[in-house]
């Protein structure tokens, strides 16, 4: 019967370790899982952060819309200048490409020393 009785409470012991193992096992877990969801957080104010702060330094539609048209506008002036000056876009680049003591005119090449 003592033999029994100390089985028992052996037995009961190993239980409740097992339990106690458990138990700090699954704390852990929380404890990580917890972690885990806070990185995640504070990851996603970090990105929500620089989106609006990318939203905040964007001009608004308008601002926009009128930056465009007056980008349009002055690529219209310098077209219809071009054109009264009797000037090509292969003009410019033969410009650009040459030398800077050569000046591309559109009949003849001046070369100077």
């Amino acid at each position: 019967k003592e033999r029994r009785l100390r089985e028992k409470i052996h037995e009961q012991a190993k239980l409740q370790d097992k339990s106690t193992i458990h138990k700090a096992k699954k704390e852990e877990n929380t404890r990580k899982i917890r972690q885990s969801m806070h990185l995640n957080e504070d990851e996603y104010a970090r990105k929500l952060d620089a989106m609006n702060g990318r939203i905040d330094r964007r001009p608004l539609l308008l601002e926009q819309d009128q930056r465009d048209k007056a980008v349009r506008d002055l690529e219209r002036k310098i077209q219809h200048a071009m054109t009264v000056a009797n000037i090509t876009e292969k003009d410019l680049m033969r410009q650009k490409f040459n030398s800077p003591n050569v000046r591309v005119t559109t009949t003849h090449t001046d070369y100077s020393s």
